[in-house]
């Protein structure tokens, strides 16, 4: 079982598990599933991360090695038809995490002392400038990249 926060912490914070580090960053990023209200901590916020980046590359290490580089120049549908499962297990995975991933940002920016609303204006920023400059993607990449560190700057606030 998850250590959780003291109730002194929970009624400060909003989140039952306040500052969670290591494997508990898990069960507590779960646990907070759609909990957009209160704070996270660095701690509980960059160890999420480190949790589903590892996760990540090692689906896609074990994907890329089953399925082989050598298929990749021979023949397009037996690559599509590899990747096809793993694609969708992806897909899967990735609506699975969007709203506590959202939530855990919201409630990031929040401890870092920063309105809510400025991470979702970067969020639709982020959506909205490669539509507006279709085309000019040297300039829609260099914006999104902006937006990116902008976020990673906040995120990474005490």
């Amino acid at each position: 079982m998850a250590k959780k926060a003291s109730d002194a912490i929970v009624s400060q914070t909003g989140n039952h598990f306040y500052g969670a580090g290591g494997l508990i960053a898990i069960p507590a990023f779960f646990s907070n599933y759609v909990n957009f209200t209160g704070r996270s901590t660095r701690r509980e916020f960059w160890w999420w991360t480190l949790w589903q980046t590892l996760l990540a590359l090692i689906f896609w290490a074990i994907v890329i090695g089953a399925v082989g580089i050598g298929t990749v120049g021979k023949d397009p549908t037996i690559l599509f038809t590899a990747l096809l499962g793993p694609i969708l297990i992806a897909l899967l995975f990735g609506l699975a995490i969007l709203l506590p991933g959202l939530a855990i940002a919201v409630r990031r920016f929040r401890d870092a002392g920063v309105h809510w609303g400025v991470f979702v204006a970067l969020q639709v920023a982020a959506g909205v400038v490669p539509l507006v400059l279709n085309g000019h993607t040297a300039l829609s990449s260099v914006i999104t990249l902006a937006i990116g560190l902008v976020k990673l700057v906040i995120e990474i606030l005490p």
